[in-house]
């Protein structure tokens, strides 16, 4: 069978301009959601809305552009206040979920989870730490394969650990972790999504 290199010519032109023509369609737009569908409004429990606006930033795959920042700042604390060596991992791929429920239907505030390490926080803004602590250690521990863990109580005020889980969980204040994130976003404000 004979190849006709002319007619060749031709449909590979055609199908160039058919490529060209294609690539002049512009790409579907990243869906950016607003604060209000953030915090889930009208929604009013602080402690719920606050999770879910910090899981939107740890989460590195939500168009936030702040990359690593929020879990950077995390860990810069955790390793300074708790004088620690821990070995976090460096992901660049952050899950952030909230409300996950344990084995035993209680529902931990935020678990952020990585190839490397889970961390899972319990969010107090106001309220009483009186939380099943224990099951939240439990839980974290049996799904965590070859990951570390490491167990966090995001606070306003206090310094009280819960009964029983003083070598678990470290309390870390709101005002550390918006303080540190104030000193590290420089890097990060170029990339960022400013709307």
């Amino acid at each position: 069978m004979e190849i006709d290199e002319q007619q060749t010519d031709v449909q590979v032109a055609e199908y160039k301009k058919i490529l060209d023509e294609f690539k002049k369609i512009p790409s579907k737009p990243i869906y950016e959601p607003t604060y209000l569908e953030l915090c889930e409004y009208p929604w009013n429990r602080r402690e719920e809305i606050c999770s879910r606006l910090f899981a939107f930033f740890f989460d590195t795959r939500n168009p936030h552009g702040f990359g690593t920042l929020f879990i950077d700042s995390l860990i810069e604390i955790y390793r300074s206040k708790y004088n620690s060596n821990a070995v976090f991992g460096k992901s660049n791929v952050l899950i952030a979920e909230t409300e996950v429920k344990t084995s035993n239907d209680n529902r931990i505030d935020l678990v952020i989870t990585s190839d490397d390490f889970i961390i899972c926080i319990e969010n107090k803004i106001w309220a009483q730490r009186y939380n099943p602590f224990d099951d939240y250690f439990n839980y974290i521990e049996s799904i965590k394969g070859d990951r570390k863990t490491f167990f966090i109580i995001l606070s306003m005020s206090g310094g009280e650990y819960p009964e029983g889980s003083e070598g678990q969980f470290k309390v870390i204040y709101y005002r550390e972790i918006i303080e540190k994130i104030k000193e590290n976003i420089g890097a990060y404000l170029i990339d960022c999504n400013r709307t």
